[in-house]
């Protein structure tokens, strides 16, 4: 939106919150009545601008050999997440992804697993959920899961603090300008929420340790137990 943007730069719709200060588009007229269940993260950048580098480059974590394409070097961050929790079982594929009818390759978004192999790769729901008739393919509801699920709180980001804006770009949201973060950085909030060691490594096909993240820190002013 760019709502402090010259008129040239500047988008033309927006709206207040019910948190002051945090402004959406108008038209998210819902996201605006429950912005304090959730946080704006303006700084998050890469130095990639084709979507093929930026898709690797976000995914990841990691910068990409190639500036182009949608092959990754490294899992994206859901197949580290599925290889780590691939112990759960709850009746339900641990990596789900809601794509596009007719985009959901694994090359397709840059959701390559590398060397974590083809099991660790999203279970892909194509479509749209609005249209009549819409069905997921090659999934049921196993015994007992009919129910709503115990942990869907943290499915919604329960524990972390919310209502609130992280970072700040110039005027014209071409890089930021108050603290200033990394996609590592992102994705290591991600994995210590989800209890996962950002600093562990794998194994790749050479057998060389291949860290999970490069680097990067957990965003303390959204975690719980973390001083801002």
């Amino acid at each position: 939106m760019k709502p402090d943007a010259p008129a040239e730069y500047r988008g033309i719709f927006s709206t207040k919150t019910n948190v002051p200060g945090m402004e959406v588009c108008e038209l998210l007229p819902l996201h605006a009545k429950c912005a304090d269940k959730y946080t704006l993260i303006r700084s998050v950048s890469h130095e990639f601008a084709d979507h093929g580098g930026g898709h690797k480059r976000f995914l990841t974590g990691y910068k990409p050999k190639e500036p182009a394409g949608f092959v990754n070097d490294n899992p994206m961050a859901g197949s580290v997440v599925s290889k780590l929790r691939e112990h759960v079982k709850r009746g339900l594929p641990n990596y789900i992804a809601e794509v596009d009818g007719g985009r959901q390759g694994v090359d397709t978004f840059s959701f390559g697993s590398a060397y974590l192999g083809s099991t660790t790769t999203p279970f892909f729901v194509a479509g749209d959920p609005g249209v009549e008739g819409f069905k997921v393919e090659n999934l049921g509801i196993a015994p007992g899961m009919a129910d709503p699920l115990d942990d869907r709180a943290r499915l919604l980001g329960g524990g972390m603090r919310t209502g609130q804006v992280v970072g700040a770009t110039n005027s014209r949201g071409e890089y930021p300008t108050e603290r200033p973060l990394k996609p590592e950085d992102w994705w290591a909030t991600v994995y210590r929420h989800l209890g996962i060691d950002w600093t562990g490594s794998f194994l790749d096909h050479s057998g060389r340790p291949m860290p999970i993240l490069p680097g990067g820190e957990p965003i303390a002013e959204i975690l719980p137990g973390m001083p801002a």
